[in-house]
C-alpha cells in the first residue's frame, strides 16, 4: 500500500502559528490559571458576616499553624473597654499580631444604603477563629453580642507578587467579575466599625498574600445581577428624547457605543424570561472627575452575561433611576 505524504503549504502554518499566537495572547485563561465555574445560587453560596461567599466548596479545614501566637487586644480595645460610652461610626484597632492564616480571598460588587462597593474580603479557613487565634470579640462594655470575626474587607494597596496584581487590574477594568482564589498570608491586624449601617463590620490588614490554588472567575448573568446580586437598584432606564444615546469613555470623551432606545430596558421587574433579551444599563456611582456623570455597566442585548460588558460613562440627564426607587 503507496501512502502518500500530506503537504502543508508554508503559508497555512504560519497563519496556524500566529492564529494561535492571538488565542494565547487574549486567554486568560490559559494565561493565568483562570478557571471559570458555573454560579448555581442557593447551591454553593453562603451568608458570612453579612458577606456572600461564593463557591463555599473551597472551604478547607486546614491544619492550625505550629506554634501560631493568637492575635492580641491593642491599647485602643483596652480603652475601648473601659469606656462606658460608645464612639459610633467610628473604625478601632480590636486586635493585632503576626498571625499566618489561610482562606479565602474573594472579589465582588456589592451594594447597600451608601452606594455601591468593590470589596476584596477574605473568608478565614474556621480552623483559626474556632481554635480562638482569631478571638471572639465584644464590640463595647454594654453590648451583649459576641462577634465572631469569620472574614473581613481588607485593602489591598501593596503587591508582593504578579498575580496578584493581575487580579487586582482583571477587577479593575471588569467591576462586575467574581473572583476567587485559596490564598494565605500574614494578618496583622483587625479592626471593626459600625459605619455600614446597623451592621458591624472587620477591616484587616493582612500582609504577604500568596495565591495557593488556581483562580476562578464568573461572569454573573443578567437575571443573577438583578435578582441574586442585589443590583436592581442600580438599574438605569432610558431617559432621553433621542432614539439614541452614547456612552462614552469619560466626560465628553471618546464615544464607547451608541444605544438604541429600543433594546433598552424601559419596564421595571420584567420577567426573568423578557430580561434575557433587553440590554441593561447599570449605575456603578458618580464619575470622580464630573458628578454630572455616571459610571455605567452596559450589558448588550445579545450577551448572555457579563463577560461582554462595556464600561463608561453616560450624562445623568439620559438616562433615569426611577426603577430603583
Amino acid at each position: 500500500m503507496i501512502y502518500n505524504k500530506l503537504y502543508i503549504p508554508k503559508y497555512i502554518l504560519y497563519f496556524l502559528v500566529l492564529a494561535l499566537s492571538y488565542i494565547h495572547a487574549f486567554d486568560i485563561t490559559s494565561e493565568y490559571g483562570i478557571k471559570e465555574k458555573p454560579l448555581l445560587y442557593n447551591h454553593n453560596t453562603i451568608e458570612i458576616n453579612n458577606k456572600t461567599l461564593y463557591f463555599k466548596e473551597l472551604q478547607k479545614n486546614t491544619p492550625l499553624p505550629k506554634n501560631a501566637i493568637p492575635l492580641k487586644h491593642t491599647k485602643d480595645t483596652q480603652a475601648l473597654l473601659q469606656s462606658k460610652e460608645i464612639p459610633q461610626g467610628h473604625t478601632h484597632d480590636r486586635f493585632e499580631g503576626n498571625l499566618g492564616i489561610n482562606g479565602i480571598l474573594q472579589y465582588y460588587i456589592r451594594t447597600d444604603w451608601s452606594g455601591i462597593h468593590k470589596e476584596w474580603v477574605l473568608f478565614f479557613d474556621e480552623v483559626y477563629y474556632k481554635s480562638k487565634l482569631i478571638p471572639k470579640n465584644k464590640p463595647y462594655p454594654n453590648i451583649e453580642e459576641m462577634l465572631i470575626p469569620e472574614s473581613a474587607y481588607i485593602n489591598i494597596t501593596k503587591f508582593n507578587n504578579q498575580e496578584l496584581q493581575t487580579l487586582f487590574n482583571i477587577a479593575k477594568s471588569k467591576p462586575l467579575i467574581i473572583i476567587k482564589v485559596r490564598v494565605n498570608g500574614i494578618l496583622k491586624k483587625l479592626n471593626i466599625t459600625d459605619n455600614d449601617g446597623d451592621e458591624w463590620v472587620f477591616f484587616g490588614n493582612v500582609a504577604n498574600i500568596s495565591l495557593l490554588d488556581d483562580i476562578i472567575f464568573k461572569y454573573p448573568n443578567k437575571r443573577e445581577l438583578i435578582e441574586s446580586m442585589g443590583l436592581s437598584d442600580n438599574v438605569l432606564s432610558y431617559a432621553s428624547k433621542d432614539p439614541y444615546i452614547n456612552l462614552h469613555q469619560s466626560p465628553n470623551g471618546k464615544i464607547l457605543q451608541t444605544l438604541q432606545k429600543d433594546t433598552m430596558l424601559s419596564e421595571c421587574n420584567l420577567p426573568t424570561n423578557e430580561l434575557q433579551n433587553k440590554a441593561i444599563l447599570l449605575s456603578l456611582g458618580q464619575d470622580s472627575t464630573n458628578p454630572k456623570w455616571l459610571k455605567v455597566a452596559y450589558i448588550p442585548k445579545e450577551a448572555k452575561d457579563t463577560s461582554k460588558a462595556i464600561y463608561g460613562v453616560i450624562h445623568e440627564s439620559q438616562v433615569s433611576s426611577y426603577c430603583g426607587r
